[in-house]
């Protein structure tokens, strides 16, 4: 392959380094841990701003609800991610100990629902 073809065959290989991703402002200012809290902050700031007119202050508060529950299920999804199902050290039906905890819950009904009753009750409590 001469040069110029390589050149070209590495103009249109799928690299993220040849994308708009390239110069994500998030991604240099956030690390992971910190990305998934960008929109609901956004949200909140979107929505206390919007409460503060009149016009639009009934929107303001789904927004500012919406940013609410983004927090709540990010807080709830790390909940069950890191909490302990199974610590270390316990002895498994075929005799073997487990070397590692097992973390996790598959709780999909249960964290919806538990994210609906708080939020109902932090709602209220706040606006009522």
């Amino acid at each position: 392959m001469t040069e110029a073809q390589h050149a070209q065959t590495a103009h249109f290989d799928l690299d993220p380094q040849h994308s708009f991703m390239m110069w994500n402002p998030a991604g240099a200012l956030l690390s992971d841990a910190g990305k998934p809290f960008i929109i609901p902050i956004a949200g909140l700031i979107a929505g206390a701003v919007m409460m503060q007119v009149p016009k639009v202050a009934t929107t303001g508060k789904l927004v500012l609800y919406f940013g609410a529950q983004s927090f709540m299920n990010i807080y709830m999804g790390w909940v069950m991610r890191t909490s302990v199902t199974v610590p270390k050290g316990t002895e498994l039906p075929n005799g073997k100990l487990l070397e590692v905890d097992l973390t996790g819950c598959p709780a999909g009904f249960a964290l919806t629902a538990m994210q609906q009753v708080i939020s109902f009750v932090v709602f209220c409590i706040f606006f009522a």
